[in-house]
């Protein structure tokens, strides 16, 4: 049909590397879309430290990460490049605008993971957009499909246990309370 407008066009797919957000991109690249009707952006986020206070630590709630003494990552940091094949250029420009030790990190993790979720993708991968940022997952990614007006956003499920979700929260359940718009959640264990 001529003069219809395609009810998919914009698409956010989120992956961190994990064999749940690989399905997610071989779901969505098993939907049979037309990369020049679709843009396709695929996110990647560093997750943010959390600061915790005295307070915290008082009232028993200081997770064992933080008694690790990591040091929390500022927020919003982003590059953007076409995937072109490696992600390389775009964590490179992003890590140029992070402080250091993230700066030096010459093996950030978002490069395999975007590198990974672009081959998953087949033919669909060539023309995405990439975008890799630091903050907490959930945000950003909302934050990122707001910003270019997305029709849906797609990542997957780790598996946790309904008390895990509970206690740890999931990013699939904040995305899913916050998204603009609609949003698919691939099982970890789907198969395409």
């Amino acid at each position: 049909m001529q003069g219809v407008r395609p009810l998919l066009r914009k698409i956010v797919l989120a992956t961190d590397g994990s064999p749940s957000a690989l399905a997610a991109a071989r779901y969505v690249e098993a939907m049979g879309l037309e990369a020049a009707q679709v843009e396709l952006t695929v996110v990647s986020v560093l997750p943010r430290a959390r600061v915790y206070t005295a307070s915290h630590a008082t009232a028993g709630r200081l997770p064992p990460a933080a008694a690790g003494g990591q040091a929390p990552v500022p927020a919003r940091t982003e590059a953007a490049a076409p995937s072109g094949g490696s992600a390389a250029a775009a964590v490179a420009t992003a890590a140029a605008a992070e402080p250091p030790p993230a700066a030096a990190d010459p093996h950030d993790p978002r490069t395999a993971a975007i590198d990974a979720t672009i081959a998953a993708l087949g033919p669909l991968g060539a023309g995405a957009h990439v975008q890799l940022a630091v903050g907490l997952p959930a945000e950003e990614i909302v934050d990122l499909a707001r910003r270019i007006h997305a029709d849906l956003i797609v990542l997957g499920k780790r598996g946790q246990t309904p008390a895990e979700d509970l206690l740890l929260g999931s990013v699939c359940t904040q995305v899913l309370h916050s998204a603009p718009c609609a949003v698919l959640v691939v099982g970890w264990g789907a198969h395409v």
